[in-house]
């Protein structure tokens, strides 16, 4: 199966999120993707904001700004999609521009 879960909630319609760095570690291997959208867990107006990562047991994103960060819509929310039955834990550093 595939679960999409909110990991960043946007604060406000007229402010973007720029990720800076994601860092995750998961129980099994999966496929990961990095969304865009809004309600429950990015069910609406979803946009991928990167490839999907093959089959990975980890991942570590760096990020600085200005040049590689990943910049969201406006009041959109941060989302990750995983395959499989797997258990993710991690760390994602990122500010909000107006």
């Amino acid at each position: 199966g595939t679960a999409t879960t909110k990991i960043i909630s946007s604060t406000s319609a007229t402010k973007s999120i720029l990720l800076c760095h994601l860092s995750l570690g998961l129980s099994a291997a999966a496929d990961l993707t990095i969304l865009e959208g809004t309600g429950t867990n990015c069910g609406t107006n979803t946009v991928s904001k990167s490839g999907a990562y093959k089959t990975v047991l980890a991942v570590a994103l760096d990020l600085p700004p200005p040049a590689t960060v990943i910049q969201f819509t406006a009041g959109r929310d941060v989302c990750l999609t995983l395959t499989g039955t797997t258990i993710a834990g991690g760390l994602a550093i990122y500010a909000e521009l107006p």
